[in-house]
């Protein structure tokens, strides 16, 4: 290119010789080049057969209007009667030059004689090129000219377009010719892109004969290698040349960056080529095989000329271990890592290529491909067909990320075929469930698309996948017809199709200079609960009724506006319009909202309540997102009689930092206002609520909080400081009411407590370190709770809290105590008396602490106190008591509990020891106080739930009791009505409410939740003597019980009449079977029936436990030898 263009300056100037002005010189190169172009100084001209030239400061501009010479003299040479060709902006990609110093030295005649130009030699020096991307379309024609001898320095050159920067910079580059020869070597050293380059060997120079010379060059960039040997007429001039080509690195990516592919991973390339003219053949042939940046790459092929690539025929095989390396090549990574083949033939002839088949096949399958490009790079008169059978379309799922409309293999066809000035165009795709379809055209000098496009078989869920959305797994069909003008896209006839929801609209999309649009759709819904079912996790309480929605939104992805939302349901509407903001974070949103109607219960279910109010209501608002802050401008809404006025300031600030809100309500029910969104009955009471918070930087601020529902009443203010430091935390609650049942129906709590009032406040406060509360005060009915208590922020939180009762009435929390009797309870209908729900674990690794509670007097009933002192720990995810002891004048013991995690489980381990009276008794009746009254049990368990806990229970329990009086509804409280039951079936004729017991006694063996009563249970009432013995299998929850009676002597009635002797027990806890057989009394059945059969064992049993007046002791003792045996008394 320099020595093309140095010719012409010298031509021009040997003309010009005469003037010598630098004036003609700058004005006669500026015609030629099409540039505006300066010279600082002509140093010398040379005239004769070598004639030359030798200039300083050449600057040549940027493209402009060709260059008007000034001269008319100029104007008027016969230029354009030589053989020198006019180099325009259009040929030449320079966009700047500079050269310090040029010399050229050419052999004038043999241009004037020979009608060509013999450069002879050619010195640059410090020079600065700059180069735009070439237009290889307008490429000059010719041969290039090469100097005989030529020296280069201190050259820099720079390059740039749409992918491609770089920088060279040319040390020193020297051709000089071998003396009578035709060769000449070839020394050049410089940087590129930063790396050291070297290129050295010899080169042959083009002769009168054409004779082909030899050439040997090797070139080294960095890591990188080449190599070229063979013959060729000259350097620049490829027709009929025989070359061998190598280039080798271990890591292709500074060539590829530098080529534009910028994503390519770092891989070694290894590439040879050959190009062979054999004797009297015009083409040639040409071998390129190797392995660029992981990709096998093969070509094989003939060209009709080497140095323009016309009529090129080739065939290709291109194969890797990663379509997405392949995609890499050309910046996209969107295609999926997964392992290609690609094959096929292409011809190449001036413009036209043509590609009879290209086949790439995937581990999807395989694509069929056929192109013809007439008029390349244009795509005028395209034709292309893309075929695919059974093909999986996942290849393309870094594209489409979640898109997959459908994962089953599919047929594709696509096709573009010439029609006169438009391009027809038809795509299908279709599997056993979908089918998608476009057909239309392409207009050839306008590039308009015009399309009809359909999708059926696929589903809204998948659909939403796309758009990033929960939808329902239902299916769907769409359809739309799509046009395509310039920058704008319009979308006509939109429909999308289900059985929850029907679309139809249009939209608009223009995309230059900024995307914008605008759309209007419609929308109807025949099941608002079935369509929200599929949007949402949780539905909630939507009732399934119809409605209509329309919409129109216009504007640009920054800035949204929806010009109105109208929503309709009978008599419910709802409007909503203004700004939506940007799409994608919402700021700038500010949008006003309404919405009312005649019957909250139309829209809303009421399941729990079935109230037949009803319940008008209507909400209006504004929300705005200003800077990503969400403000709620005065919500006012009401239903039924109730009122609610709310307003708030959120901040996406961590811990919601700058945040506010005001909330004002009252009504007359406040289950009009939220038993809608409640799971449980809410009591009708009216209610009136006031609450302000803020959350600042340094703390969170809850100020004039007062809520009154019914009679309770909750006052407040807190003022608490975040961590590290809580000093200047502050506040107080105080709760009170009438009822402490309403209190807990309010939050969804099934359980009856005795009805009483309560009163409940505390202080906060803070220190340095810790959260303090003062001054706990709870009082409900009889029962009193007072205390303190600190929390830390320390990793997990530390806690201490002290506790203290001077009374706990345990008829509080389960009044069945107090009670007498009840009625036979109907059989039960559940599958299990045993909870499955999973009980939290988590809450042991939640902190670390000491809870210390003590409480004077703990009313088990109404005549029976005692006393307890416990102190619970938890540390590194353990809970521990340190002490629990109770001791009272009924009753005294012990109790020592162990609760750990293994993984989602929980681990417990039990031990109770009490005297004076067992346990039970302070629950179940009234008893004569004894010295010799005990019982003991000691378990451990695993489990998720209380049924999974149950069902691997170990231990055993031992117990021995004194005479008493037991209520048959306290019997119930510790054991349901399976007791009661027993009772009944063993004297169907008692009357009386209360039993009275002389002793009782026994054991009771756990082993993997299996309860063995060994050696049995025993109780002597003032009627009968009663014997239990058998297995109840907790993890089953069945039972195979066997019971004994015997009637006492001297009760003065018939045993036969009253008393079923024989009592079994068996299958399911829930719903028990009882078999009994009342027609016989003799105790060798009733040992037999126990033993199964070995009645001298059961007799013998039998025997050691009645044989004195004290059954009870004698089996107690018999259980201790059995489970203790270190325990058992002298026999």
């Amino acid at each position: 290119m320099l020595t093309g263009l140095f010719t012409a300056i010298v031509l021009t100037l040997v003309w010009l010789a005469f003037a010598a002005r630098v004036y003609i010189v700058e004005t006669t190169i500026s015609l030629l080049m099409d540039r505006k172009v300066t010279i600082d100084n002509v140093v010398d001209i040379e005239l004769g057969r070598l004639s030359g030239v030798t200039l300083q400061g050449v600057h040549m501009g940027r493209s402009g209007p060709r260059f008007q010479a000034e001269s008319a003299a100029i104007e008027t040479m016969p230029i354009e009667t030589r053989p020198i060709e006019t180099l325009s902006a259009e040929t030449l990609p320079i966009e700047a030059l500079s050269i310090g110093s040029i010399s050229i030295q050419i052999d004038i005649s043999d241009w004037l004689f020979a009608n060509k130009i013999n450069l002879t030699q050619l010195v640059l020096s410090n020079a600065d090129l700059q180069i735009k991307s070439a237009n290889q379309a307008n490429a000059a024609s010719g041969n290039p000219v090469i100097p005989l001898q030529f020296s280069v320095n201190n050259v820099t050159i720079s390059y740039a377009d749409e992918d491609q920067h770089w920088h060279a910079h040319i040390v020193s580059c020297t051709g000089n010719r071998h003396s009578n020869s035709s060769n000449a070597n070839l020394n050049c050293t410089g940087e590129l892109d930063n790396e050291s380059f070297r290129v050295v060997g010899t080169y042959g120079l083009p002769d009168e004969l054409g004779t082909k010379e030899p050439l040997d060059i090797k070139a080294d960039w960095g890591n990188f290698a080449l190599t070229a040997k063979g013959k060729l007429d000259s350097l620049l001039n490829l027709e009929g040349a025989t070359l061998d080509l190598t280039l080798a690195s271990n890591d292709a990516y500074p060539l590829l960056n530098l080529l534009g592919a910028h994503k390519v991973k770092d891989r070694k390339i290894t590439v040879n080529a050959r190009i062979e003219n054999h004797p009297g053949n015009d083409s040639s042939e040409f071998n390129i095989d190797g392995f660029v940046a992981g990709l096998n790459v093969q070509m094989q092929g003939t060209t009709q000329n080497l140095q323009t690539l016309d009529s090129v025929a080739a065939s290709f095989r291109i194969k890797g271990p990663s379509l997405q390396d392949a995609g890499a090549i050309f910046n996209d990574l969107r295609l999926a890592p997964k392992p290609f083949l690609a094959s096929g033939q292409f011809l190449l002839n001036g413009p036209r290529l043509e590609i009879p088949e290209l086949n790439l096949e995937l581990q999807q399958g395989t694509l069929t491909i056929s192109a013809t490009l007439p008029e390349l790079p244009s795509t005028k008169d395209l034709q292309l067909r893309v075929e695919g059978k059974q093909f999986k379309p996942n290849f393309l799922e870094t594209i489409t990320a979640s898109c997959d409309l459908t994962t089953e293999p599919l047929d594709l066809i696509a096709e573009i075929k010439p029609l006169g000035d438009i391009q027809k165009v038809f795509i299908e795709t279709t599997n056993s469930t979908l089918q998608l379809n476009a057909t239309g055209t392409i207009e050839v000098s306008s590039g308009d698309i015009n399309l009809q496009a359909s999708a059926q078989g696929t589903t809204m869920a998948a659909l939403g996948h796309c758009l990033d959305i929960r939808l329902p797994d239902l299916p769907v069909s769409a359809a739309a017809n799509l046009t395509w003008k310039g920058n704008v896209i319009t979308l006509r006839e939109i429909h999308i199709d289900s059985t929850v929801i029907g679309i139809k609209g249009q939209a608009d999309i223009n995309l230059s200079p900024e995307i914008t649009f605008s759309t209007t759709l419609g929308a109807k819904v025949p099941n608002a609960r079935r369509l929200i079912n599929g949007l949402l996790e949780n539905p909630g309480a939507v009732r399934a009724f119809p409605f209509e929605s329309s919409l129109s939104i216009d504007g640009s992805e920054n800035r949204l506006r929806l010009k109105h939302f109208k929503f309709n349901a009978g008599e419910h509407t709802g409007h909503a319009s203004g700004i939506i903001g940007e799409m994608s974070t919402l700021q700038g949103l500010d949008l006003e909202l309404t919405f009312n109607g005649t019957d909250l219960q139309y829209l809303f279910e009421d399941a729990q309540r079935k109230t037949q109010e009803v319940l008008p209501y209507s909400l209006s608002t504004r929300l705005k997102n200003q800077r990503g802050t969400w403000l709620i401008d005065e919500l006012d809404a009401t239903v039924a009689g109730s009122t609610v006025s709310f307003s708030a300031r959120i901040t996406d600030a961590p811990q919601y930092v700058g945040s506010a809100l005001q909330l004002r309500a009252d009504g007359k029910n406040i289950e009009n206002l939220i038993g809608h969104w409640a799971v449980y009955p809410l009591p009708p009471l009216p209610y009136a609520i006031a609450v302000d918070a803020e959350f600042a930087k340094e703390h969170v601020h809850f100020k004039n909080l007062d809520a009154t529902v019914g009679e309770h009443q909750l006052t407040g203010n807190l003022f608490v400081d975040k961590p590290p430091n809580y000093s200047k935390t502050s506040g107080n609650i105080v709760l009170n009411g009438p009822s402490i049942n309403e209190l807990v129906g309010f939050f969804g709590i099934e359980h009856a407590f005795l009805e009483r009032s309560y009163l409940g406040s505390f202080e906060l406060e803070g220190n340095l370190k810790a959260l303090v509360m003062r001054d706990l005060a709870i009082t409900i009915g009889e029962s009193d709770l007072t205390g303190q208590g600190t929390l830390q922020n320390t990793q997990p939180p530390t806690f201490e809290l002290d506790l203290k009762s001077r009374a706990l009435y345990l008829p509080l929390f389960a009044p069945g105590l107090l009670a007498e009797e009840t009625t036979d309870a109907p059989a039960s209908n559940e599958a299990s008396i045993f909870s499955s729900t999973v009980l939290p674990a988590g809450w042991l690794n939640m902190g670390e602490g000491n809870l210390k509670y003590k409480a004077d007097s703990v009313w088990t009933s109404a005549d029976y106190t005692t006393s307890f002192d416990m102190e619970l720990a938890l540390l590194a995810g353990e809970l521990k008591t340190n002490g629990f002891k109770w001791d009272g004048a009924n009753s005294a013991g012990q109790l020592d509990l162990t609760v750990n995690r293994t993984q989602e489980q929980l681990s417990i381990g039990l031990d109770v020891t009490s005297s004076r009276l067992p346990i039970m008794w302070l629950f179940s009746g009234e008893t004569v106080l004894s010295d010799d009254t005990f019982f003991q049990a000691n378990f451990d368990s695993q489990g998720a739930s209380v049924k999974s806990l149950v069902g691997n229970l170990n231990g055993a329990i031992m117990f021995k009791g004194g005479p008493g009086r037991i209520a048959g509804r306290s019997l119930d409280i510790l054991f349901g009505d399976f007791l009661q039951t027993v009772s009944r079936k063993l004297s169907p004729r008692q009357t009386e409410r209360t039993t009275n017991v002389a002793c009782s006694g026994g054991g009771v063996m756990f082993q993997n939740g299996l309860g063995t009563l060994k050696p049995g249970l025993v109780m002597r009432t003032t009627k009968v003597d009663l014997f239990a013995n058998g297995t109840v299998d907790l993890k089953t929850e069945t039972a195979d019980l066997r019971l004994m009676t015997t009637p006492r002597t001297g009760i003065g009635i018939s045993p036969a009449s009253v008393l079923a002797p024989r009592l079994t027990v068996k299958g399911s806890l829930a719903n028990p079977n009882f078999s009994v057989d009342s027609r016989s009394s003799a105790l060798s059945t009733y040992t037999a029936f126990i033993s199964g059969g070995a009645s001298v064992v059961a007799r013998g049993l039998w025997d050691r436990v009645t044989r004195n007046s004290d059954p009870c002791d004698n089996l107690y003792k018999l259980a201790i030898g059995t489970l203790r045996p270190d325990q058992a008394p002298p026999k």
